[in-house]
């Protein structure tokens, strides 16, 4: 399933303070949004730092829900990233 960046949120605490995350909405091809938990101290913080880099408008491929979710992406799947967001700085004028 492919999908946009939308929104990466500062670092939240998780309410039971388990540990801290940011939330990352992505808007998928269907056009309903969905959640991913990107949390620094686990393993798979290595696959969404890219993601995390690139910042909005990352355009993503190779995301799947969280079985049984339909608001939850599966964090431990490794998103590929098909573009990156273009920065000012990298457009040449005329």
């Amino acid at each position: 399933m492919k999908g946009v960046v939308i929104k990466i949120e500062t670092i939240k605490q998780h309410k039971d303070n388990i540990y801290e995350y940011y939330p990352v909405t992505i808007r998928l091809e269907n056009h309903k949004t969905a959640i991913v938990h990107v949390i620094p101290t686990y393993r798979n913080y290595a696959y969404w730092l890219p993601v995390l880099k690139s910042g909005v408008r990352t355009v993503l491929d190779n995301l799947q829900f969280v079985t049984g979710s339909k608001k939850f992406l599966d964090k431990d799947i490794i998103p590929h990233i098909v573009s990156k967001p273009i920065q000012i700085k990298q457009l040449q004028l005329l």
